[in-house]
């Protein structure tokens, strides 16, 4: 079972599972000395493994995780690959493998479904695992993290955590944010401090931090805060998107994801004949070249990339390519476990002319 949903997240990211020359079950990374086998063995470098993947029972992990590595380190003995993953389907490790130091030093990513936000999972995974992304500047960005210091590494662990405080009340600075999650691991850390780290760790806007603007009314009561992540929709007002997933349907066919509907309405518009330069003009985070690192991931089949998008820039995204496109589109967006509104579902009709409208 759980190989089968870390086999769902390659297919996801463009792996051919089915390919034994590209994603090799019970691998045996070295043949003259023992037996020893990998879960999954991942190329795309010729015969040298890109990814080692450690796949174990749910909660494994966390109970185990010492000797876990050991195991995965003894992988790389011989024939080392890119990067090394230790997961039970729900948690995710990510590891350079070709640096140095002891095995735990060197992971750089990790991730938990059910706690982490959608978003910022997405973009760990298409910068790290997608096949464009390994063989591009993944490597560079793994160790761009490393050379971090202890400090850098913790502000930037909690960026996300910092982004969310700073829209609630009372509407903390960013800085102050950081200052709050990490008191009891840095109680010396200033605010002054936390705004330089964050200036130097390309997780945060690097210059200002300003004081978000006041609630607006929005569905059922809830409030919006002016964000990335708000968005208009005609009859509704201001609709908060954080902690959000969404269906789409673009032309019949569904796609869920709000990065990958984004792409996939930027792909059928360019096969229809818009040009990378046209699109480049008209939607925000899209780019000309095939950026595979940082925070952007490329257009199949297209010289261009789209860069990673919140909910709220994904639906306004998606509302300019309707009209692109001229049809309409239908989002069913659901609030997840982290948002006031958890479990309530919304659903609105994007039109050819820029309108929306509640289905």
């Amino acid at each position: 079972m759980r190989l089968s949903l870390v086999c769902r997240v390659l297919h996801a990211l463009g792996w051919d599972v089915w390919d034994p020359r590209e994603v090799n079950t019970e691998f045996v990374p070295n043949r003259n000395e023992d037996n020893t086998k990998v879960d999954l063995a991942l190329f795309n470098r010729g015969d040298i493994p890109s990814v080692f993947i450690e796949v174990k029972a749910v909660g494994r992990v966390d109970q185990a995780l010492h000797k876990i590595e050991e195991q995965v380190r003894d992988y790389n003995r011989n024939n080392t690959a890119l990067f090394s993953i230790i997961t039970d389907g729900q948690k995710w490790r990510f590891y350079y493998s070709q640096t140095g130091g002891e095995f735990h030093q060197k992971c750089f990513k990790h991730f938990d479904f059910l706690a982490d936000e959608m978003e910022s999972i997405e973009n760990i995974l298409t910068t790290f695992l997608t096949k464009e992304s390994i063989l591009g500047d993944a490597e560079n960005e793994a160790k761009k993290y490393l050379r971090l210091s202890s400090l850098q590494k913790a502000i930037q662990d909690c960026s996300h955590e910092a982004d969310r405080l700073t829209q609630r009340p009372p509407f903390p600075r960013k800085p102050e944010a950081v200052v709050q999650l990490l008191k009891e691991q840095w109680p010396g850390l200033t605010e002054e401090d936390a705004a330089k780290h964050l200036a130097s760790t390309d997780v945060s806007p690097p210059n200002n931090y300003p004081t978000p603007p006041k609630p607006a009314p929005q569905l059922g009561g809830q409030v919006a805060y002016g964000s990335r992540w708000d968005a208009r929709v005609d009859g509704l007002g201001v609709v908060h998107l954080k902690h959000t997933e969404v269906r789409v349907t673009i032309l019949g066919d569904k796609i869920k994801g709000w990065s990958t509907a984004v792409q996939q309405a930027v792909v059928i518009a360019l096969e229809k004949g818009q040009t990378v330069d046209s699109l480049k003009n008209q939607l925000a985070g899209f780019e000309e070249g095939r950026l595979s690192g940082g925070r952007y991931s490329q257009i199949p089949g297209h010289n261009a990339s789209l860069r990673y998008l919140t909910a709220g820039e994904a639906y306004k995204a998606l509302s300019q390519l309707a009209k692109i496109l001229r049809c309409k589109m239908d989002l069913e967006i659901t609030y997840r476990g982290k948002s006031p509104r958890a479990g309530e579902t919304l659903k609105i009709r994007l039109s050819n002319d820029g309108t929306s409208s509640r289905v």
